[in-house]
């Protein structure tokens, strides 16, 4: 999938935008969900495949996945456009 063709489809007006590097089984965008934090865009970067179907399973429609972290180029960080959090181990 082209990341920026993506992207650019995906702009909301309210919330915040997460890049989550790492991200395992999404537990960033589980405790943002919990403490009421709106999120416009939530960016998964995660390469464990359990984790990824964990991943597709709970959050299917709502996070981007951006594959391996090296391919989280600076071409892909500009084409997200800003992000508020980044979160990462």
């Amino acid at each position: 999938m082209d990341v920026r063709v993506h992207l650019s489809s995906s702009r909301h007006t309210s919330g915040i935008r997460v890049l989550s590097l790492f991200d395992g089984i999404g537990t960033g965008l589980y405790a943002l969900q919990q403490l009421g934090i709106e999120v416009a865009d939530y960016f998964s970067s995660e390469v464990d495949g359990n984790a990824i179907s964990v991943l597709k399973s709970n959050y299917h429609g709502i996070i981007t996945m951006l594959g391996p972290v090296a391919k989280v180029t600076s071409e892909v960080l500009q084409c997200l456009g800003g992000v508020d959090l980044l979160l990462g181990k």
